[in-house]
C-alpha cells in the first residue's frame, strides 16, 4: 500500500491522476515511460491530466501542513 501510495504521489507530480486498475498496473509495471503507459493504457476513466499549476498548489499547501513531502517532480 505504500508503495501504491508513493507512486501515486509521484505520478501526480509528472500531471497524471491514476486511478485502480490504471495505478495498480504502473505499480507493477517495469516501464519508466509514464507517458507510453499513458498514451497505451486502453481506460481513459482511470486516467487524468492534471493542471500543473493546481499540482503546485496542492504540493505546497501539503507541504507547509506537513502531511507529505514536497513532491520532487513539481517546480516551485
Amino acid at each position: 500500500m505504500i508503495e501504491s501510495h508513493e507512486v501515486f504521489l509521484d505520478v501526480l507530480g509528472k500531471g497524471y491522476v491514476l486511478r485502480g486498475d490504471a495505478l495498480s498496473e504502473w505499480v507493477s509495471s517495469e516501464s519508466d515511460d509514464l507517458d507510453a503507459f499513458v498514451t497505451e493504457f486502453d481506460n481513459d476513466q482511470q486516467i487524468e491530466s492534471t493542471d500543473e499549476q493546481r499540482i503546485k498548489l496542492i504540493a505546497e499547501a501539503l507541504d507547509e501542513a506537513g502531511i507529505a513531502p514536497p513532491l520532487p517532480h513539481v517546480r516551485r
